[in-house]
Formats: structure tokens, sequence, C-alpha cells
């Protein structure tokens, strides 16, 4: 099979007037682990072709060098179609990332997913988790869809990790998951060490986190309930209503550009945030801004990146 491609790979290299390394370039080829539920074991299958595609870049049509004042301790901007680099500072400096960790922690479900109507029961341990947390008594049982949107829109804790528990996988081999995970997507300045974002072991750089962005939001079930302002869900044993609102505000002010985001916050990360955003034409950026010091300058500089963007380049 992956002769096969190779040999298809140099026709199309022949017809083009490329030569085959310009055809098969680095990120060629993935692979993307899987999950032996019975060993307990992370396996890796045989890689998947994939090759690039050539989509064109916005251009720069002004001399300036950058929105000004942001004060974050890293940040970029990218076009989503193209990849091209828009803007960035620090860009490649690795630092906690908190809860947008909860965006691998997804992925890495919805691989294991045990069903959309599976119910798990909310543990001790899920429980004692410090920070924003779903209010559920132990042994209280809610729906994986209702654990995901919860993890996502209102970024609590023991949501996030029982959604990592109802798939029945150990920690440990979660936590490897989530690393594959990570090398498959590109991500080769990245570290995972749970799945919700509280360990300071969870770092990533600016640059990586556009590339866990591209692989979220093209998930449907992903960036749907991160535009959304709250989840709305009821109780399993009455019919009483949980509201979970949305922890990135510019969804919240109405934001004209935003189409949804991860934030984070811990001592050692900072207030954070992994957004996508769009113009009224379509163009899609994604922009991370890192090591803020103040809750509401998060959503200021994104305001400020965004606009600077598209004040500053076109897309023909």
């Amino acid at each position: 099979m992956l002769n096969n491609f190779i040999v298809g790979a140099a026709l199309i290299a022949q017809l083009t007037g490329l030569g085959l390394p310009a055809v098969l370039v680095e990120e060629t080829f993935y692979i993307p682990p899987t999950y032996d539920q019975v060993n307990d074991t992370v396996l890796e299958i045989e890689p998947s072709p994939r090759l690039p595609l050539a989509i064109p870049p916005p251009k720069k049509i002004t001399e300036s060098n950058g929105p000004e004042d942001i004060g974050s301790r890293a940040a970029i901007a990218v076009d989503k179609n193209s990849g091209k680099i828009l803007w960035q500072k620090n860009a490649e400096e690795p630092m906690p990332i908190a809860s947008i960790t909860k965006l691998m922690n997804v992925l890495v479900f919805l691989d294991h997913n045990p069903g959309w109507n599976h119910m798990h029961s909310i543990s001790n341990d899920e429980n004692w988790l410090i920070g924003a947390r779903l209010p559920a008594g132990e042994g209280e049982q809610f729906s994986t869809y209702d654990l995901l949107r919860t993890a996502l829109v209102g970024s609590r804790n023991n949501a996030a990790l029982a959604l990592a528990h109802s798939t029945e996988i150990s920690d440990d081999i979660y936590k490897q998951l989530m690393n594959e995970k990570a090398r498959m997507l590109g991500m080769n300045d990245s570290t995972f060490v749970e799945p919700t974002g509280l360990e300071e072991g969870n770092q990533s750089t600016a640059q990586d986190l556009v590339k866990l962005a591209k692989a979220a939001f093209a998930r449907d079930v992903i960036r749907e309930p991160l535009g959304m302002d709250y989840h709305r869900m009821k109780r399993t044993d009455s019919d009483e209503e949980i509201a979970i609102k949305n922890t990135n505000k510019l969804i919240t002010w109405g934001d004209a550009f935003m189409i949804g985001g991860k934030t984070g916050y811990t001592d050692e990360a900072g207030f954070c945030l992994l957004s996508l955003n769009t113009d009224e034409w379509g163009h899609e950026i994604i922009v991370a801004v890192l090591g803020v010091e103040d809750d509401n300058e998060r959503f200021y500089e994104t305001q400020d990146i965004v606009e600077w963007v598209y004040n500053n380049y076109n897309w023909e």
C-alpha cells in the first residue's frame, strides 16, 4: 500500500514537473495511534499518505509591523487555509497552556468514544479537582455528549476528566494517546501530562497550538459548542436544568469575528485563548494569545490582533 503511494507520488511529480522530494515532503506521512483495549496498550498502524494542498495565502497591503501593545507572553495569527503566519510574538516558546489542553483531550476521546448515549458516573476523584466544576454529586450520571460540551463550553475540570474516564482507558495510556496525537499533528514542541490542563506539565507553543486548532475546529462536534453562549442540560434524575456558560467572553459579548475558542487559566499559564475567527467574506484565521496577565485583556488582545490582520491583509 505504501509502495503504491510512492509510485503514485512519482507519477504526480513527473506530470507536474516537481521533483519527488517536492511531492514527498516531511509531513506527507503520519502515523495515527490506536488503542488495544484488551491488552491496554497503544499501537501504531501503517502510515497514511497525505498530500499538501496549494492554497494562495493572503497578501500584506500595508507597512504596519503588527498590532500595538500586545502584552501576552506569546501570540500568533495564522491564515487557516494556507497556513501562512500573519503575525507572531514568541510563538516558538514552550509554556503552560492550562485548559486549552481540553481540546487535545476531546480529540483523543473522539477516537475512543463509547457512544453519545453512554452514561458515566461522576467519581470522587473527578469531583476533587480544583477550579471550575460541573455541579454534580458523587455517582451522579451524565452522558458523554453533555460531558464533552460541559468541558468545552464551561471548561469544567471534573467533566473533562470524566470524559476521559468514560473511555475506560487508564490514565497512563490516555496521557500517552494525547502525546501520540500531538506527534501525529506535528506538535513536536508540546507535552501533555493529564487531560484537564490543571498541571503545569501541559505545555505547548503558540505555533503548535495552531495545529491543534486546525484539527479541533475541523470537527463539528468541537466547533459547534465552542461557539455557543450556553450549554443547557437536565439532570438524569430530575427536571432540574443546568446551564453552563461559555468562558469565552467574545462569544457572550457577540464579537463579530469570533467563531469559537478555548480559554485557559492557571497561575503558571496566565490567561490564554485559542480561537478561530472570520470576516464577512469567510476568511478564517487562527489566533492564540498565551500568558496574559488579566482575564479580560486576553479577549481585548485577541480582538486587536484579529482587527489588525483584516485591516492589513488582502485575500484575492
